[in-house]
């Protein structure tokens, strides 16, 4: 009823059913919104078909919304039964697929119930997934052969062979004129076993000498070098420096380091994010 459908009644009675009327009102609406949140809560928890329009591809499960990658599934059957994914029996594609989900449901349980993760086994396992993940795209691509040929270009000398050297170092006299060994040059034991590979040559030499020796062709003698308290001179008895192979030689190993080259920059451009937006403070004694 109105006020003015009740002019007879005293005003306080008006108000009351005012009042009375409002907080029906209230009371139907909040039992409407609790119903509707019950029946939208049920649909919601039991319309599997409604979760997810499908596992993708790159997938093998989803757990909660979490995919479970491919990838690991192949690995881990590799790993536990040294099969491929074709090759693997049901019985052995049962046992991994159900230890996956098993992990997941219990990553996910740790997680709800703030399980610490200052293990470091965890924590590795955790930093490693992180990485994959970010790199995944990366190692599963190839590049074009312009790229492969422009990175091989590049880096040409990282797949050379490996040079070999056979050099005699002396100790000589101050003032030693280059190209020509002084009468009083004493030679020191540095190349006992003959001719070596370059990176041997350069551990027994030293790096300043091996500098000095790397670029002289056979017969040559430096020009004097003083090192500590001693002048030393080289002859060069044989020098066969690196030489590049070509690409055709190499693919395998220029298209592995292209991706690991790769995957590593994307990796450090993925710390860089991480770090800048995230909020760090380090105590004073780090700095």
């Amino acid at each position: 009823m109105t006020e003015a459908e009740t002019p007879w009644l005293p005003v306080r009675w008006r108000l009351a059913w005012a009042r009375e009327n409002t907080r029906r009102s209230l009371t139907l609406c909040a039992a409407g919104a609790v119903l509707g949140l019950v029946v939208g809560g049920y649909g919601l928890f039991t319309a599997q078909g409604t979760r997810i329009a499908g596992v993708p591809p790159e997938d093998v499960a989803v757990v909660n919304g979490v995919p479970v990658l491919r990838v690991d599934y192949d690995n881990q059957l590799r790993a536990q039964f040294n099969v491929s994914p074709e090759q693997a029996t049901p019985a052995q594609r049962k046992t991994v697929i159900e230890a996956m989900l098993r992990e997941e449901l219990y990553v996910q349980r740790g997680l709800e119930l703030g399980v610490p993760t200052d293990d470091v086994d965890v924590r590795a396992a955790l930093v490693n997934a992180v990485e994959e993940a970010a790199t995944a795209d990366v190692l599963a691509s190839r590049p074009t052969e312009e790229e492969l040929r422009a990175y091989y270009q590049a880096n040409r000398m990282r797949w050379a062979n490996e040079g070999t050297m056979l050099v005699e170092d002396y100790v000589v006299p101050a003032g030693s004129t280059a190209g020509v060994l002084p009468a009083g040059a004493v030679r020191q034991p540095v190349m006992r076993d003959g001719e070596e590979y370059w990176f041997a040559a350069r551990l027994h030499l030293g790096e300043a000498l091996f500098r000095l020796a790397q670029g002289l062709r056979d017969g040559a003698v430096s020009a004097p070098l003083h090192i500590g308290e001693q002048w030393h001179m080289l002859r060069i008895v044989r020098n066969r420096p690196p030489v590049a192979r070509a690409l055709d030689e190499v693919r395998d190993k220029v298209l592995a380091d292209f991706q690991k080259d790769k995957a590593a920059r994307l990796a450090s451009a993925n710390d860089r994010f991480l770090r800048r937006r995230a909020d760090i403070q380090l105590a004073g004694d780090v700095k």
